[in-house]
């Protein structure tokens, strides 16, 4: 079994070589920007795409740990004793669990290093756009965009949190299993994604107001959590 675990990480590892060659292939993009030439809003999508490409990175990473995980779930499984007790059953299960946990993390290590993210697809089109004035345009439109999704998928993420978090109350009526997935949807909530904040920041440089409206989550006078909605015009 442990020579089916050395075997196992030896592709792994060349999987994720594999996927970083590929990943430096379709977001080719220039380490710098003229800024003379360029208008404020495709410097801050330039910049948006750089900080994306360089978190895609973080990939090698996850698929580092995966494999980790990957051989560690195969030598726990391969030292299981064939006794069929309840002990080794257990054992067992854990070691399928490390095993499937660490090939979902090898997989998304991979799709991270070999798939360009929003900003540098967006990045690249525009780049090809030769007429200034379209070009401005579309970089606008682009970080409009690109901040709505970021917002879309973050109050998603926190809506999946709260499900859990009431799911674990229903399911136990004990307070303190709704506290950490509680504790994750007021993080979410509160915390802007990369996106929003560069839409943010290219608003304030133009001199634009930014109305928007926040969503927040707290702990109440008695226990539990309250939700606060605060809007800014």
């Amino acid at each position: 079994m442990k020579a089916i675990a050395v075997v196992i990480m030896g592709v792994l590892v060349s999987s994720t070589l594999t996927a970083g060659e590929r990943s430096s292939r379709p977001a080719e993009m220039p380490q710098t920007v003229e800024q003379g030439q360029t208008s404020i809003a495709e410097r801050y999508l330039f910049d948006l795409a750089q900080a994306s490409k360089r978190a895609r990175s973080k990939g090698y990473i996850l698929m580092a740990a995966g494999a980790a995980l990957t051989v560690g779930g195969l030598i726990i499984m391969g030292g299981v004793e064939d006794e069929g007790g309840m002990g080794e059953f257990f054992e067992y299960l854990g070691g399928i669990t490390l095993v499937a946990g660490g090939l979902a993390c090898v997989a998304a290590g991979g799709g991270a290093l070999a798939i360009a993210s929003g900003p540098e697809r967006r990045y690249a089109v525009i780049r090809s756009i030769s007429d200034p004035a379209e070009k401005e345009r579309a970089s606008r439109e682009a970080l409009t965009a690109l901040s709505r999704s970021g917002k879309t998928k973050r109050y998603i993420m926190s809506g999946v949190l709260s499900a859990l978090a009431v799911y674990s109350l229903v399911a136990t009526s004990d307070p303190q299993s709704a506290l950490i997935p509680g504790a994750l949807v007021a993080v979410t909530l509160l915390t802007k994604s990369r996106e929003e904040r560069t839409y943010a920041r290219f608003l304030a440089e133009e001199g634009e107001r930014n109305e928007v409206i926040h969503l927040g989550l707290g702990l109440g006078p008695r226990g539990g959590f309250r939700l606060v909605l605060t809007a800014s015009f």
